[in-house]
């Protein structure tokens, strides 16, 4: 399904809006003026372009999907800023582990991140409860991973061939794929600039401290206590390590386009195994308590309540 170039960007475009949209629901009122305060900027751009009649480069149009993707987070902060499983930085971890591999580009850096997810896999695996700054530490690796694999795979990735105007030998299919995953990590990005201690322009340092220690606060409640067994936790990390070899060693798709079906449908897998689990559960019925009466509640004319306290009240004027 290749061909066209403006039908490639609008396969990318819609993957990206998708995967936006699908991050919020269910809507709220005014959201829509969310949408449109996010695409201001990008709609002003191009607005100007045509009437200047200059054309927009790839590049540019992929800066402009990027601001888009900035602002939306920042806008719907509240409610894209994920909650955090045990699971989710098993899966997370591990992927990040096999892209690593599946790369095979050996720098500092490469070890670096190999040593920390080891460890990160290591205390989720080990330690049940973890302290506030533990919480913070693996959720701020948690946005690392997302957007890590997203700078790793853009030098071999479809985005690189739009940019290079290669785009009408781009599988649409394909491009939908890697604009829901762009958004998916562009908005982690953004999440992961936020926890930098870094102020505002012009924003004074008491008011930042204050600010940057509240979304901290924010992000830290977002971490889930709930921890999995230790069987069905391995099980999570070599089921990943598993899905990307058989699709490595068989070739059935692109190790980037996997990697970034993986980025869509992790979320989505885990969310619908989570509604299954909490509907097979049998509901548990509650008998109530009978009341306690007390024995000055059984003298007769006894009355209690307001009322009583206002009739005493008249008394002892």
């Amino acid at each position: 399904m290749t061909g066209d170039s403006n039908i490639v960007w609008l396969c990318l475009i819609g993957g990206m809006l998708l995967q936006l949209t699908f991050m919020i629901v269910p809507f709220q009122e005014w959201d829509w003026l969310r949408y449109l305060g996010a695409a201001v900027f990008p709609l002003f751009v191009v607005a100007k372009s045509s009437n200047d009649h200059a054309r927009i480069t790839a590049f540019e149009g992929l800066l402009l999907c990027g601001v888009f993707t900035l602002v939306f987070a920042l806008l719907f902060q509240s409610r894209l800023l994920p909650r955090l499983r045990e699971g989710a930085i098993l899966m997370w971890t591990a992927l990040l582990l096999c892209v690593l591999f599946e790369l095979g580009a050996w720098h500092p850096a490469t070890y670096l991140l190999l040593g920390v997810g080891l460890l990160v896999l290591a205390v989720e695996l080990a330690q049940r409860t973890l302290p506030y700054l533990g919480k913070l530490a693996v959720y701020a690796w948690f946005l690392v991973a997302v957007v890590v694999m997203g700078v790793l795979q853009f030098r071999g990735s479809d985005l690189s061939l739009i940019i290079a105007g290669g785009s009408n030998r781009l599988d649409c299919r394909f491009a939908a794929i890697d604009g829901a995953a762009g958004a998916f990590i562009g908005v982690h990005a953004a999440f992961l600039l936020e926890m930098l201690p870094i102020p505002g322009k012009g924003e004074r340092w008491a008011d930042f401290k204050v600010r940057w220690k509240g979304y901290l606060d924010q992000v830290v409640a977002r971490c889930d206590d709930q921890r999995l067994d230790l069987g069905v936790a391995l099980a999570v990390v070599f089921g990943i390590v598993l899905l990307v070899s058989t699709n490595h060693w068989l070739g059935l798709m692109p190790d980037r386009t996997f990697t970034n079906l993986v980025l869509i449908g992790l979320p989505v897998a885990w969310q619908t195994a989570s509604l299954w689990r909490a509907r097979r559960q049998p509901a548990v019925s509650v008998t109530p308590a009978p009341p306690t009466v007390s024995p000055a509640d059984t003298e007769p004319g006894h009355r209690s309540g307001i009322g009583r306290a206002r009739h005493s009240g008249k008394h002892r004027q």
